[in-house]
C-alpha cells in the first residue's frame, strides 16, 4: 500500500550522477529516514562510466549475506529465432550484420523519480531510445521486487524481417555487489509535487502489467486495447497476480512451460505481460519470448518485428518462499544435530 500510494501523489524526475563506483542511489530498509521503507529490501542501481546499467538485489530476510544483479546488456537484430523455445545457442538464430548496440556505449542515464520509481534511459540505441521505468512492489505474500515497463521508440530495422533480441543477465553478484549499510548517500529525498495527470503522462504505456500469473495469461484477443481494460489490469496486477506465484519453489533456471519464468536463487524475472507495437496510440500485440542463452548465460527477450514502438512489462523480484524454505531447512537441520547429540550424551 505504501508503494501505491507514493505512486497516487506523483513523480518528479531527478537525473542522477554515479559515484566513483558507477553507484547512482540505493533503496534500504534500513536508511536513517524512517519513511522509506522497502520491506526489507535493497535496491541499489549502478551506471558505471564504462558498463552496462545494473540493478541489484538484496534483502535482510538472508541478513544481507547475497546479492543478484539485472545487467542490462544489449540489443541486436535476429532472424530465425525460435519464439516457441525457453533455452538457445547461438547456432539457433544469426544476428544481422551491424545491429548489434552495447549498452555500455548507448548514453544511458539513471533517473529517480520518486521514492519508489526509477528509471534507465539510453539515449543511442541506433538512433532510437530505450527505456526502462521501474517501480518498487509487495503484495500480501510478502515477496517483493521491481516491476518495470520496457519501451523502444523510433527504432529503424536494419533487415525488414528480423526480430529484435534485447539481452539481459539475472545472476548472483555478492562479491562484485556486496551489501554495504552505508550505501545509497547519493538517494534523493523527493518532495512529490505533480499530479496524477502527469502520473499518466510517464506511465501511457503502463497498463497491462500481467507478471506473476502462472495459471494463464491472455495473449489473444483484440489487437488493440483502451484505456479503461489497461486500468483494470494494473489493479489487479500488483495484489492477485503477484499472490498466486508465491505457492511453488522453483527451481533455478529456465523454465520449461509457458511461463516465462527464469530463477536465480531467491530472485524470480519473469516476462509473462504481452508485447505491444505501439503506433499513435493503436496497440497490436506481437509475439516474444524469454529465453536463456547457454553459450552466454544470458537472458534473451526475443520480439517479433515491430513498426512503431515496443512496449513489454517484466518483473524482477524475490521469492521470499524459497528464503523461508532454506530458512526452514537450515532450522531442522539444527534441531536434528542437537537432538542427536542430547541422545548420545544422556
Amino acid at each position: 500500500m505504501n508503494a501505491v500510494l507514493a505512486l497516487l501523489l506523483g513523480l518528479v524526475c531527478i537525473t542522477v550522477n554515479s559515484d566513483d563506483d558507477g553507484e547512482a542511489f540505493s533503496w534500504d530498509s534500513d536508511d536513517s529516514d524512517a519513511t522509506r521503507s522497502y520491506d526489507g529490501l535493497v535496491v541499489q542501481v549502478y551506471n558505471p562510466t564504462e558498463g552496462e546499467p545494473v540493478i541489484t538485489l538484496g534483502t535482510d530476510l538472508d541478513d544481507h549475506e547475497s546479492t543478484y544483479c539485472l545487467t542490462l546488456i544489449r540489443t541486436f537484430e535476429a532472424t530465425g529465432y525460435d519464439l516457441e523455445s525457453s533455452t538457445s545457442s547461438h547456432s539457433d538464430y544469426e544476428e544481422v550484420s551491424g545491429s548489434f548496440v552495447d549498452l555500455s556505449n548507448a548514453d544511458c542515464e539513471v533517473s529517480e523519480t520518486s521514492d519508489t520509481t526509477f528509471s534507465i534511459t539510453c539515449n543511442d540505441v541506433r538512433g532510437a531510445t530505450l527505456t526502462f521505468a521501474f517501480t518498487f512492489i509487495s503484495n500480501t505474500q510478502g515477496d517483493e521486487g521491481l516491476e518495470y515497463t520496457i519501451t523502444l521508440e523510433e527504432y529503424t530495422f536494419i533487415q525488414d524481417d528480423a526480430q529484435l533480441v534485447l539481452v539481459q543477465s539475472v545472476q548472483e553478484c555478492s562479491d562484485t555487489y556486496a551489501y554495504s549499510a552505508d550505501s545509497g548517500d547519493d538517494s534523493v529525498d523527493i518532495d512529490d509535487t505533480e499530479d496524477d495527470d502527469d502520473l499518466d503522462d510517464n506511465n501511457d504505456l503502463g497498463g497491462d502489467r500481467r507478471r506473476l500469473q502462472m495459471d494463464s495469461v491472455d495473449t489473444e484477443g483484440d489487437d488493440t486495447e483502451n484505456d479503461d481494460d489497461d486500468t483494470e489490469d494494473t489493479e489487479v496486477s500488483v495484489d492477485d497476480d503477484t499472490d498466486s506465484d508465491s505457492t511453488d519453489v522453483s527451481e533455478d533456471g529456465i523454465s520449461e512451460d509457458d511461463s516465462n519464468e527464469f530463477d536465480a536463487g531467491y530472485t524470480q524475472y519473469i516476462v509473462n505481460g504481452q508485447a505491444y507495437d505501439d503506433c499513435n496510440g493503436e496497440r497490436t500485440a506481437i509475439g516474444s519470448n524469454l529465453v536463456y542463452d547457454d553459450d552466454d548465460e544470458e537472458l534473451h527477450i526475443v520480439f517479433a518485428h515491430f513498426d512503431c514502438t515496443l512496449f513489454i512489462d517484466p518483473y524482477f523480484g524475490v521469492d521470499n518462499t524459497k528464503l523461508e524454505s532454506g530458512a526452514s531447512g537450515y532450522y531442522v537441520t539444527i534441531a536434528s544435530i542437537i537432538g542427536f547429540i542430547g541422545a548420545f550424551l544422556f
